[in-house]
This record gives structure tokens, C-alpha cells and sequence, in this order.
């Protein structure tokens, strides 16, 4: 007689549970790597995008470009005078085209913000990309922007951001600008910002996803996150991020003071 030889259910189930393990202590170590690659992804794009913002401020007599942070467009405000705007708010990625030519590094490859044109052309409103842009106040509102970018409009002490971040800030103690007048990089002389190294410039619009965490995690305190930063002397990193750190991150004025 001829003997069968094979495996039993027994010794198979035991092979299956061992590739699962085997998978479950991989496949963390396959996303961290993964994460790990998107996020120089990401560094590279603010070093790009701080490459041109450098050009575009050597360009323009050392001040800093007139934007809005993701393209917002603002219910009830005059729209700057930029350009042919037709009524439209301005955005970082068209602002300083000239100096990328490259639309697709406004795109975090976690956050999959990407940049969304109207069929017209023009960056659809919160659709600007994945970073942000320090140019802004509470709600988005531009800040520090000067009355000749408004149409001669200025905008209304409330507009600028008196109140922007200030009472989180005093809260846990940070310093914080009195409004965005020494906060906002729109509009402001490259001399004025005494020490641009340690001061941002642009960021990945989330504070946590690159370290597995929720944005609301890092920001109350309960997690260690971080984000990919470009600063205003053009070198970009990812800056670790904890409560006091976000604190710090968000409410230092660009005067130091």
C-alpha cells in the first residue's frame, strides 16, 4: 500500500499563526518607514517652498510676500490688490510661482491636501495645498497686511488679530504679540525678524499625523507630535511639537520680545 504524505490541520494552523505574528510585528515597522519617507517628502517640499519665498524676498526690496494661508477667502473683506485679482484673495503657490514651478510640492504626502483650481484657474477657497503660511490671524484673516495691499482699505484693529492666540498664550504663560503687527510675516522687512532661524515661516498643516497622532492629541498636551517646518532664514526641519512647544511655536513674535 501506498502511504499519503501531507500536512495535517493542526501543523497548518499552527504555520498560519506564525505568518500572522510574524505580519503583526512587520507591519508596524513597514508603516513607521513608510511614514518616515513621507514625511522628508514633506521637509523637502517647505525647503523648496522656502527656497522661493527667499527669492521672491530678494526680489521684492527684502519683504515678504502678501498671502493667504490654504487660499481662504474671507466673507466681507477686501480682497488685496494683487495682480489682475479680479476680487479674488491671493495664495502662496500662485504668489510666488515664479520662483517653484513645481504646484505639486504644496502637497503633503500624509496630509493629501492638495492644490484645487475652479475652471477659471484660480485656487478654489481652503484648497491652497498642505501648508500653512504665516500670514494670518484669528479666522484666517490676513495679518499685518499694510493699507496699500487692500485696496486702501485698512483693516479694523479687530480684523488685525488683537485677540490672536493671546489669551491661550497668557494662559500657560508664553509671551505673545499685542496683534499681528509682530506676529505676521505678510508684508514685513526681512530686517526686522532679528532671529529668523528660530522663528517659522511655513509648516505641514497638522500637528500630529506624521508621529501617528490627532491633531487635538498634540495640542491639549495629551500627545508628542510634531510637523515639518521651513524658518525664515530658509532651513526646514521637523520640529517636535508638545503642548508648551505648540505654545511656544504659535506665539512667539517674530520680535522675540
Amino acid at each position: 500500500m501506498r502511504r499519503r504524505t501531507g500536512f495535517t490541520l493542526v501543523e497548518l494552523l499552527v504555520v498560519i499563526a506564525i505568518i500572522a505574528l510574524l505580519a503583526a510585528m512587520l507591519f508596524p515597522a513597514f508603516a513607521r518607514a513608510r511614514e518616515s519617507a513621507r514625511k522628508t517628502t514633506c521637509i523637502s517640499n517647505l525647503r523648496q517652498m522656502g527656497s522661493a519665498l527667499l527669492m521672491y524676498v530678494q526680489d521684492y526690496d527684502e519683504f515678504y510676500p502678501i498671502a493667504n494661508q490654504e487660499a481662504d477667502r474671507i466673507p466681507r473683506q477686501q480682497p488685496h490688490a494683487w495682480h489682475n485679482s479680479g476680487g479674488r484673495f491671493p495664495h502662496l503657490v500662485d504668489v510666488i510661482a515664479p520662483y517653484h514651478r513645481n504646484e505639486g510640492m504644496f502637497t503633503c504626502p500624509s496630509l493629501i491636501g492638495e492644490v484645487r483650481r475652479d475652471a477659471t484657474g484660480w485656487v478654489l477657497s481652503g484648497r491652497g495645498g498642505s501648508y500653512g503660511y504665516r500670514c494670518y490671524d484669528v479666522g484666517g484673516v490676513p495679518g499685518n497686511v499694510p493699507a496699500s495691499a487692500q485696496n486702501g482699505r485698512p483693516f479694523a484693529t479687530a480684523e488685525l488679530g488683537g485677540t490672536l492666540f493671546l489669551g491661550q498664550c497668557a494662559s500657560f504663560g508664553y509671551p505673545a504679540p499685542t496683534s499681528s503687527r509682530g506676529w505676521s510675516a505678510c508684508g514685513i522687512n526681512a530686517a526686522a525678524v532679528t532671529r529668523p532661524a528660530d522663528d517659522f515661516l511655513a509648516f505641514c498643516n497638522t500637528f500630529g499625523i506624521h508621529m501617528g497622532e490627532r491633531d487635538q492629541e498634540v495640542t491639549s498636551g495629551r500627545r508628542i507630535g510634531g510637523t515639518p517646518t521651513v524658518f525664515m532664514d530658509g532651513h526646514a526641519k521637523f520640529q517636535p511639537i508638545n503642548l508648551g512647544g505648540f505654545l511656544k511655536f504659535i506665539c512667539d513674535p517674530l520680535n522675540n520680545g
